[in-house]
């Protein structure tokens, strides 16, 4: 008897790191709170953000949270990714307008947001499926997360492990795609504070004085001083 397919409902794109180990103390509350409004705001409202269990993770649903979604039929799948239209008609018939065109993805990402919704879907074997999903907050390039005028590095909260990205099938408790993102920094997270600090203490007291009156960074450093409880 073949398996049945993956359900659309219990489908997750995640940012959850399963080997990172345990912080030795959660972070602040206030911390936690900005994490899981801009989370929500950002991408779905039915994210799921944990950084108090075993293995802190930020898991989103899949469709929601996806900015696009392309499900073709095989030998019509698009070509060019870059150029990929949206159109889910054939995943699911309630994603079809008046006029027999495929939705936009803003209200594709709507509906599937709500679990009435979706609690009848799934990914139907022999279709080609195409997911985008991007974001402008994690920089690959220094591992930090930018919030507006705030740059939190994740190095020293990392424990040395990467951050793991995937694609989950979280009732079966399989994965589709699994990415780890890693950073040499990750190896030197001590190291790197010590030298921006000796990068500061070499500046003259003036321009010292004017970094610490800058709104960026000030509200950088408040921000940064409550993730740091979770390594106090």
């Amino acid at each position: 008897m073949a398996p049945a397919p993956p359900r659309a409902d219990t489908a997750a794109h995640a940012d959850a790191p399963d080997i990172l180990p345990p912080p030795a103390k959660p972070p602040a509350g206030a911390a936690t709170n900005i994490l899981g409004m801009g989370a929500r705001r950002t991408f779905s409202q039915t994210c799921k953000v944990d950084v108090f269990c075993e293995h802190p993770h930020f898991l989103n649903p899949l469709l929601a949270a996806c900015q696009l979604v392309n499900v073709s039929k095989p030998g019509e799948e698009p070509e060019d990714v870059t150029a990929t239209q949206e159109d889910c008609r054939l995943l699911h018939p309630a994603l079809v307008n008046a006029d027999g065109s495929p939705w936009a993805a803003d209200k594709r990402r709507k509906w599937c947001d709500a679990p009435e919704n979706v609690g009848d879907l799934y990914f139907e074997p022999g279709l080609v499926y195409t997911f985008c999903w991007w974001q402008h907050f994690f920089d690959l390039a220094n591992y930090k997360v930018h919030a507006g005028p705030m740059a939190v590095d994740l190095c020293p909260f990392m424990c040395a492990q990467p951050i793991g990205v995937f694609i989950k099938d979280l009732g079966r408790d399989e994965a589709a795609l699994s990415l780890l993102i890693w950073h040499e920094r990750l190896l030197f997270p001590e190291e790197a504070g010590k030298r921006k600090k000796k990068s500061k203490a070499v500046k003259g007291d003036d321009t010292a004085a004017e970094d610490d009156q800058g709104a960026a960074g000030g509200l950088s450093e408040r921000f940064k001083g409550l993730l740091a409880n979770w390594r106090a």
